[in-house]
């Protein structure tokens, strides 16, 4: 079973109580997003940059959704057409 847990970070005090959990239970795997490490003793830590933002001049919404701008902003709708299809 996999447990997803995602922004951590607002629960970050919950850490004890998780590595318990994982402990009781070998065969459950985690995934937790967050800001901030855990400092759980089986933390594997994988540092995510952040995604670009358009540039900042950028006034029209539809410009935004260019490909040429940025590849996040336009990821999610192509992915969207191509699950709506």
């Amino acid at each position: 079973m996999l447990l997803v847990l995602d922004n951590f970070e607002h629960i970050v005090g919950a850490a004890p109580a998780f590595a318990k959990l994982l402990q009781a239970a070998p065969e459950l795997r985690s995934l937790a997003t967050s800001r901030e490490r855990l400092r759980l003793s089986a933390e594997h830590v994988y540092e995510v940059p952040p995604l670009m933002l358009p540039d900042a001049t950028q006034e029209d919404l539809g410009t935004l959704l260019e490909p040429t701008r940025s590849r996040s902003s336009w990821l999610v709708p192509k992915r969207q057409r191509r699950t709506s299809s």
